[in-house]
């Protein structure tokens, strides 16, 4: 292999390296604590791919909440999104945080 092409080559997998690293633009609820024991232990989130403007509603524990609005400003990908609509209420089924 000529030196030309092994840069070249070096030059691409740094690239592709780069795209992939920390280019997570998914929520999943399943990522924080949803355990619970009454209903005010919960509270809904947006999850589902942000950059593409997911509205999916899904409910965490409420102390999760400022992990996960601090998770949600990392995601930056140029997209604007129009307001979701309101979220269903967060309970707690059987030990789980639901958005019913």
């Amino acid at each position: 292999m000529t030196r030309m092409a092994l840069g070249v080559l070096l030059g691409i997998t740094a690239v592709l390296s780069l795209a992939s690293a920390g280019c997570e633009t998914e929520i999943l609820a399943a990522d924080y604590d949803q355990t619970c024991k009454a209903d005010a232990d919960c509270v809904t989130v947006a999850v589902g791919d942000i950059c593409k403007c997911s509205c999916q509603g899904a409910a965490i524990n409420v102390k999760e909440k400022e992990r996960y609005d601090e998770d949600r400003l990392t995601i930056a990908c140029g997209v604007a999104c129009s307001p979701c609509p309101a979220f269903a209420d967060a309970i707690c089924r059987q030990g789980t945080c639901s958005a019913e």
